[in-house]
């Protein structure tokens, strides 16, 4: 397939997919562990962490009849990780990581990671998906909001990029997914 729908972890991830028709044409990329699609997505093609939680994550899945033949990723060995990929971590900071700046402040290096979410994008893009969806990524609140700086750093190279946002700041910053986007 061609098409990849990123499935975040903020409350408004199921609202997000439900405003996608048709799921059946995308595959579907779970990031972190906290989200509440993971029992709400029949068919993961993929699951995408920093964190070692690919083990609850199947668990889960399987206690409720879903599929667990999905491959995952991270940037950092863990037990069930298929592929690690160390070279799609983010800048981080050797100091108290503690933001001391306002969020959009490009002292607060050790935000442009950008979250789960930009892991899932880097993993995506590298596997070659034509248009990617993020769902459920709004990055606008809470300590999410600080990951704002790293979106800003890469959106000049995401314009060039097949990817839109469903909801909050990353819809503003990348465009919002529409049929008439999906289809050119």
């Amino acid at each position: 397939m061609d098409k990849l729908i990123i499935a975040g972890s903020a409350p408004c991830v199921l609202y997000d997919l439900a405003a996608v028709p048709d799921h059946a044409r995308f595959d579907i990329m779970l990031i972190g562990a906290g989200s509440p699609a993971i029992l709400n997505i029949r068919r993961l093609a993929y699951h995408v962490s920093h964190e070692d939680d690919f083990a609850a994550i199947r668990e889960r899945r399987q206690l409720n009849g879903l599929n667990t033949d999905y491959e995952t990723f991270s940037n950092r060995q863990h037990s069930g990780v298929d592929h690690v990929l160390p070279d799609l971590t983010g800048p981080t900071c050797d100091y108290d990581c503690r933001p001391r700046f306002a969020a959009d402040d490009p002292r607060n290096l050790h935000h442009y990671s950008g979250s789960s979410a930009m892991l899932g994008l880097k993993v995506g893009l590298r596997l070659g998906y034509q248009k990617i969806i993020l769902a459920g990524v709004p990055i606008d609140e809470g300590h999410y909001a600080h990951f704002q700086a790293g979106w800003r750093w890469i959106a000049d190279l995401l314009r060039c990029c097949p990817v839109r946002s469903m909801s909050g700041y990353t819809r503003e910053l990348l465009g919002e997914y529409t049929e008439e986007w999906l289809n050119a």
